[in-house]
């Protein structure tokens, strides 16, 4: 009966240590559903198999990550990473209660010492477990773990786990004595040392790379953005030029007062430049207000893409955006998948068009999307995984944004449909309060 309390309580951690770890925390039914998996299928295997019977276990926690996350890597890192603190802190809370019996005898049952272990061991999991999810967070690890860092990573967590496990074998065989625990336990911590070395120094590998493929999109949107703003520059300086000739012509008709000759020079030369000057080409002028360099870059890459697919675009920026207080690299991934959305479903319309504003109201930075639309299905369900207008295999982009925003502090997201029939989606950014 006792074995299968600790294998209860020993199991209940190590997943509390998964869905503390895990970027973005698993609902209560999957977490249950592992729970009560695992009770079965490691009591099953522990019996007939003995501690090897862990490595089952560890299978079927990386699967259900897999279906649930769909991402492979992390779904297979934060099992093994749990996995190694669940033997540390095994042998960390059998050393602390062995040098507290040694300082004060505490003269308890095997039965009570092994509770004692096991409550030791459940806190220490947890707190290491919040720890590391601390780390992830504040510096970004969980952007780092796909691909081949990722891949390295797993490697070196899935030989830490043999080794441990190699040693916890040879330690039974032996009567797990003391001196086994203790040789074992300075061998894993020292070997524990050595793997997050390497993996800090992979992680800042990855940072860097990271953050220079980061400056290089920037630099090529924003060479994009100058690009056009040359252009218009060229335009402007071309009417400049033409201005006076303009005035010349008018003022020719004016002095002969043939009023329906200058009708008709006003219509046919006059009025296209006005309407050139307010299509899509001087939009990009507004962005100047927008002093944020990732974001500026992201929305003027957008509208490019959207001028080239012949959608009106309107950009509406009344106040300069000196700061927003916000995580830009997710801002920039959620505006890119709104952005993206907003494109495709615009070009598909009669008559497409492409409006951003941002606005600083009531303590928020708002920033707004509205697009032409065809026929728009009910709002709850354009978030759902796998939901998509344009087909199979599509549908991940607005889940995937509603749970980047949902990490990020102070943010909201509206999305409505406008009373002219446009899709509208409003992203909110607290104004933290100035000193």
């Amino acid at each position: 009966m006792l074995t299968f309390f600790v294998l209860f309580f020993q199991l209940l951690a190590i997943l509390l240590g998964i869905y503390i770890m895990s970027e973005r925390n698993f609902g209560a039914k999957l977490f249950m559903l592992m729970f009560i998996f695992s009770q079965i299928l490691g009591c099953l295997l522990y019996f007939t198999l003995g501690i090897i019977g862990v490595f089952s276990v560890l299978i079927f926690f990386i699967l259900c990550l897999s279906l649930k996350t769909k991402k492979i890597i992390p779904s297979i890192i934060i099992p093994c990473l749990t996995t190694i603190l669940f033997v540390l802190s095994d042998y960390g809370a059998q050393i602390l209660l062995h040098q507290v019996e040694v300082q004060a005898p505490l003269n308890i049952n095997s039965d009570l010492k092994l509770l004692l272990t096991l409550g030791i061991q459940f806190i220490l999991i947890i707190a290491a477990s919040l720890f590391l999810r601390y780390i992830f967070k504040k510096f970004q690890i969980y952007n780092f773990l796909e691909g081949v860092y990722g891949k390295m990573i797993i490697a070196f967590l899935i030989f830490t786990i043999v080794i441990f496990y190699i040693n916890i074998f040879i330690g039974q065989q032996q009567g797990f004595s003391y001196e086994n625990v203790r040789a074992n336990g300075i061998l894993f911590i020292f070997y524990t040392i050595l793997l997050f070395t390497t993996f800090i120094i992979l992680i800042r590998s990855a940072a860097n790379n990271f953050r220079m493929e980061n400056e290089r999109i920037q630099n090529e949107q924003l060479r994009e953005y100058t690009e056009a703003l040359e252009l218009q520059y060229d335009e402007i300086r071309k009417f400049r030029h033409d201005y006076i000739n303009i005035l010349s012509t008018m003022s020719a008709y004016l002095s002969l007062n043939d009023l329906e000759k200058l009708k008709k020079y006003f219509s046919e030369k006059i009025i296209p430049i006005g309407q050139k000057f307010e299509s899509n080409n001087y939009q990009l002028g507004a962005l100047s207000k927008v002093k944020v360099q990732e974001v500026k870059g992201i929305v003027s890459n957008k509208i490019i893409k959207a001028q080239d697919l012949n959608i009106s675009t309107v950009v509406d920026i009344a106040e300069p955006i000196e700061e927003l207080h916000v995580d830009t690299m997710k801002l920039c991934r959620s505006l890119g998948i709104i952005l993206d959305n907003a494109i495709e479903e615009a070009v598909l319309c009669d008559y497409p068009r492409l409006e951003i504003a941002f606005v600083e109201k009531e303590n928020l930075h708002i920033i707004i999307v509205k697009n032409s639309c065809r026929e728009v299905p009910p709002i709850h369900q354009i978030y759902k995984k796998g939901f998509s207008t344009k087909g199979e295999n599509r549908g991940l982009g607005l889940a995937n944004l509603r749970e980047i925003l949902s990490e990020c502090e102070g943010v909201t997201l509206d999305t409505y449909i406008s009373e002219d029939g446009s899709f509208v989606q409003e992203i909110g950014i607290a104004i933290l309060e100035r000193a």
